[in-house]
Order: C-alpha cells, then structure tokens, then sequence
C-alpha cells in the first residue's frame, strides 16, 4: 500500500458575535498604608527616661523660679530696729501682735521682755498691754529657720534704749541698737529656703575672715554705717 501523508481536520468553528461598550473605572484617590514593625523596648525607655529627666528639671526651674521663699519674708527688718507693733490678743506666755507694716507676718512678745511694774520676771497677764494698742517695740529676733517666719519683739524700756544681745563668736554681750558694735549675720542655702541667725561683734566677724581678704574686712566694718 502507498504511503499516506497524515492529515488533520479541523472543523470551522463558531463565533458569537456581539457588541459591547467600553467601561473604565474612574480614578480615584486611594491611600496606602505599610505597615511597620514596632518601636523596640530599649528605644521606648530610653526616650521615657529623657522625658522624665527633663520633667524633673523643668520642674526644678519652676520651684526655683515662681516659687518665693518664705525666707524671704521680712528682709527690710534687722534685728534692732524699733517699730510700732498692735497687740492682737492676749496669750498664757504674752502677747500676740502685728508690726505695722509687715502684718502679714506673724509677730509676738514674750512676757519675759513686757515690763511689769509689779517688779516680777514675767510681765502678769493684767499688766499686758491692751488687744488693739500700738506699742513702740524692738526687733529681737526674726526666725526664718522653719516657716512661717516669725518676729519677736521686746517691748522693755531698756531694750528700747539700747538692745544686747550675746555675740556667736565670744559670748560676751554686743550691742545691736543703732550706732552699736553689733551685726546680725543670715545664713542662707541655694539648696533649699531657710535662714539661720546668729549675733556677733563686728571685730569677731572680721576676725575670723581670711587675712588675705581685706576687702570683706572693711566692708563688714564699714558695713551701715557709711
């Protein structure tokens, strides 16, 4: 038999024609997120502890800056000067009392120092000066160590005269009344407010300064009295 050539048939096939409009989606907007792995733990603590340091040195700043120290109360008065000071109310140890001019701050006499013409140490509550009298006294002392700060006065008539009081330095009496030989040094703290005080001669200040600064010598000296 001769040799056929393979043949493939493939039959016509059918298509179904039809129209169809064109349709596109109109653009629109569209945001992408990516999401990110997390902020780890030691950069989230490091950043806590430099918010919190400056946290605390803002504080720091503030207090030191809108906070008055309450040591601060009274600065125009010197242990030694006479006021005039209003007998507020009767005590079992005195008398409390305003001086004038500084009444926002507490003030107070000791019957220790109220004369008393019946001749005992401690003036009696009936020789009291009257609540609502004003009063010559004398700055005796100005506690500003703890608040509030507080003013004690004398009111005896030789306190008014001449005050003395013991210097810190030698012990023996100086006095602080005007033109007297005496100072009253405040010892006072960046750190913190507060203010201790102590009595001294003049010379027994200056004596205990360094030779070599002659300068605070002679201000200390000089001091008031120019």
């Amino acid at each position: 038999m001769a040799f056929q050539p393979e043949t493939m048939l493939c039959p016509p096939g059918r298509v179904k024609v039809s129209d169809q409009s064109f349709t596109a989606v109109a653009p629109v907007f569209v945001t992408v997120m990516f999401s990110v792995s997390p902020v780890s733990q030691a950069l989230r603590s490091t950043d806590a502890h430099r918010i919190a340091r400056r946290r605390a040195a803002d504080r720091r700043i503030g207090h030191n800056c809108a906070v008055r120290r309450f040591d601060s109360a009274g600065g125009d008065l010197v242990v030694g000067v006479t006021v005039r000071a209003t007998i507020t109310s009767h005590e079992r140890w005195g008398v409390m009392a305003e001086v004038v001019g500084h009444e926002t701050m507490g003030a107070s006499v000791d019957a220790g120092v109220i004369d008393s013409p019946s001749g005992s140490s401690r003036a009696l509550p009936e020789e009291y000066p009257p609540v609502g009298a004003q009063v010559d006294a004398v700055v005796q002392e100005i506690s500003r160590y703890h608040p509030p700060a507080w003013i004690r006065l004398t009111t005896r008539a030789t306190d008014l005269r001449e005050l003395r009081r013991p210097c810190g330095f030698c012990g023996r009496p100086t006095t602080l009344s005007p033109g007297g030989d005496g100072v009253t040094v405040d010892v006072r703290s960046s750190t913190g407010p507060g203010c201790a005080s102590f009595d001294a001669h003049r010379s027994c200040l200056a004596d205990r300064l360094d030779p070599d600064l002659g300068g605070d010598r002679a201000r200390i000296n000089a001091v008031g009295r120019d």
